[in-house]
């Protein structure tokens, strides 16, 4: 806000804030907010059951890798709301623990890898040793990642397997199991004519 000058050049007002110059800037020329998506969503878990065991899985992390994730934080969200508008609203899957999503042909072994696998890797940035799991649990988390759509989980877990080096025969059973060539020109001749 500028004061007007009075005749001997001398601001009326005692404060010299007074005589700056408004640099407000346009819409256009602000910079985004720094708030992250992580910090708008309220968090919310779902809940799964692989074998005998029960998991949660705190969606709102995930909400911009998956949009399975996605919908379902919604589905779960809208659902709590419902819940409580009217008492008579059944939970669906996912929502409650007495509710869980049911994993059919998902040890719980699995589950819990893909879970520690993705919540280390999401806190610690690359901390955690994928190395740790044997071939075949990495193939399981990997199916898990594609089936939620988490692709960046999905290409840690493959490029942790480093199939190139790995044998014709697991690079056979990646390519079977997930209905994507890993092959390399040879491996085929290699598995048929070598002896068992």
């Amino acid at each position: 806000m500028l004061v007007p000058e009075v005749e001997n050049g001398s601001s009326t007002s005692d404060n010299p804030l007074d005589d700056a110059q408004d640099v407000t800037m346009d819409s256009d020329d602000q910079s985004p907010p720094t708030c992250d998506v992580l910090y708008s969503n309220m968090p919310l878990d779902a809940w799964f059951q692989a074998g005998d065991s029960l998991f949660n899985l705190e969606l709102s992390r995930y909400l911009r890798d998956s949009t399975y994730i996605e919908e379902l934080y919604n589905d779960i969200l809208q659902n709590h709301k419902a819940i409580q508008q009217a008492a008579h609203t059944p939970p669906i899957p996912g929502s409650l623990p007495t509710c869980p999503i049911v994993l059919n042909g998902v040890s719980d072994q699995t589950m819990r890898n893909f879970l520690e696998y993705l919540t280390v890797k999401w806190k610690w940035g690359a901390t955690v040793d994928s190395n740790k799991y044997s071939e075949d649990e990495t193939l399981d988390c990997i199916s898990l990642a594609q089936r939620w759509g988490l692709t960046f989980l999905e290409q840690d877990l493959f490029d942790s397997l480093n199939l190139p080096s790995q044998s014709p025969a697991l690079r056979l059973y990646a390519s079977l199991k997930f209905k994507t060539n890993y092959l390399e020109q040879d491996d085929l001749r290699t598995l048929v004519f070598t002896p068992l």
